[in-house]
């Protein structure tokens, strides 16, 4: 199977360091970062590139995982990018921390049937495909949400992504999803604060 990371950094590079050993699936990158790309084919990383997204609507990318692995904002513009793909063979998942703003664009395509959202619970101060990990997302949790029209060999495939990296899959649907993590975002700032006012009243 040839899984396609879209961006390289972190999370993307991790990824596919960790994916480059199963001998089963073939690993290609596109980034608009050439040092990015040309370091983890250096590297022995990925095993090829794709330079065009335009270039995923041809015959042999059939049956394909793509992950989108970029900032939430970028991921939007990606899956515009990517309308094409929608609703055929490939799999399209992300990795973004919030869901419903792409839940909400992806209406305006009634939904595709070929794309899952994931967020791994996983990551690091650092940035970059520099600080990529090879077990970065071994023994963690990774948050599946599944649209109503999802294809069930979609959500197959994508849970068996996860898998591949060892970590354990939770279903979430997009909402709670983004209640949740909108509200532990903020649970630092709040004991930050919190102790601030301690030390001051000391």
């Amino acid at each position: 199977m040839k899984i396609i990371i879209i961006g390289l950094g972190l999370i993307g590079g991790s990824i596919a360091k960790q994916l480059i050993s199963k001998h089963q699936m073939t690993i290609l990158a596109y980034d608009s970062n050439k040092n990015s790309i040309q370091s983890a084919m250096n590297n022995s990383n990925i095993h090829g590139i794709i330079t065009d997204l335009n270039d995923l609507q041809l015959p042999e990318y059939e049956n394909s995982l793509i992950v989108i692995a970029t900032p939430p904002k970028a991921s939007l513009e990606i899956l515009r990018s990517l309308e094409p793909l929608f609703n055929s063979s490939i799999t399209i998942t992300d990795t973004a921390s919030i869901k419903m703003p792409i839940e909400s664009l992806l209406k305006n395509f009634n939904t595709p049937d070929n794309i899952v959202f994931s967020h791994p619970i996983a990551g690091s101060h650092n940035s970059g495909q520099q600080y990529s990990q090879n077990d970065l997302f071994s023994g963690k949790n990774v948050i599946v949400s599944t649209p109503p029209t999802a294809n069930k060999k979609h959500i197959q495939k994508v849970k068996f992504l996860w898998e591949a990296l060892q970590s354990k899959v939770i279903n979430l649907d997009s909402k709670t999803h983004d209640h949740i993590f909108a509200y532990s975002s903020h649970l630092p700032h709040f004991a930050s604060y919190a102790l601030l006012m301690t030390v001051l009243d000391l």
